[in-house]
């Protein structure tokens, strides 16, 4: 498995059949290798998840599917290439692309749109989107409430559907600086009910100190190790 840090909360996965492309809006693309399946995923139109470019992917990508949150539509007549499935949220989805099966949970976005649960080629993906704890500084206390249950909620949900250990091979999880004091609830809560074999920290805007800064703290010295550092746009990581 290669995963390729792009930007953002923007990353490329290559497996055996596949290549599952998450919420790219900037940065340097891979070259995807020719004879697998390319799928493109989008949990939601903010502009730093959503870049209408993918949809020229299909042109050196024949096949290539896109699998869209269902709120997004397509800005342009003429844009519409390649095969484009809408999906709903707390949803289950099975799909058979290039002959290959690839089946997709959502989740509920604590902002809009969905987080996707992906299985495909034996592994198992959690890519969060903007589902994640946002507390925000000087937020009131009935909105920090409601944003806690909500977020609870969903890595319940999470868990419902790897009921016995809870895994998944690779998560990537948000882990804004924005939040300040805040910024570790979320990747906190979910470490502390999921199983991942690796974590990639993301929707951190470049500033990679906070990956380090986050591993350093007493609290997370149970699960530091399954936290992969990302240094740079472009980066490449060949897991097992």
């Amino acid at each position: 498995m290669r995963v390729t840090y792009i930007g953002h909360s923007g990353f490329s996965v290559e497996l055996d059949h596949f290549v599952l492309l998450f919420d790219y809006y900037q940065g340097t693309l891979p070259d995807f290798p020719r004879g697998k399946q390319l799928v493109i995923f989008v949990s939601h139109k903010h502009h730093d998840h959503f870049n209408p470019k993918i949809f020229s992917l299909v042109d050196a990508n024949p096949g290539a599917v896109y699998l869209l949150s269902r709120e997004i539509r397509i800005p342009a007549r003429g844009m519409e290439k390649g095969e484009i499935h809408y999906l709903g949220r707390r949803a289950m989805y099975d799909y058979t692309f290039g002959g290959h099966r690839i089946s997709v949970v959502t989740l509920r976005s604590t902002d809009i749109g969905t987080a996707f649960l992906v299985r495909a080629d034996g592994k198992l993906i959690y890519h969060g989107g903007d589902l994640n704890w946002w507390a925000w500084k000087g937020s009131a206390k009935s909105s920090l409430t409601s944003m806690a249950s909500r977020y609870q909620d969903e890595i319940h949900y999470l868990e419902e559907q790897e009921p016995k250990k809870h895994h998944v091979d690779v998560a990537f999880i948000p882990l804004d600086p924005r939040l300040e004091e805040y910024a570790c609830l979320g990747m906190d809560y979910f470490l502390a009910h999921m199983d991942p074999d690796y974590v990639f920290p993301m929707h951190f805007w470049e500033k990679y100190e906070v990956i380090r800064d986050y591993k350093e703290r007493q609290e997370a010295q149970e699960w530091k190790d399954k936290i992969v550092e990302i240094e740079r746009q472009g980066q490449e990581f060949i897991l097992p």
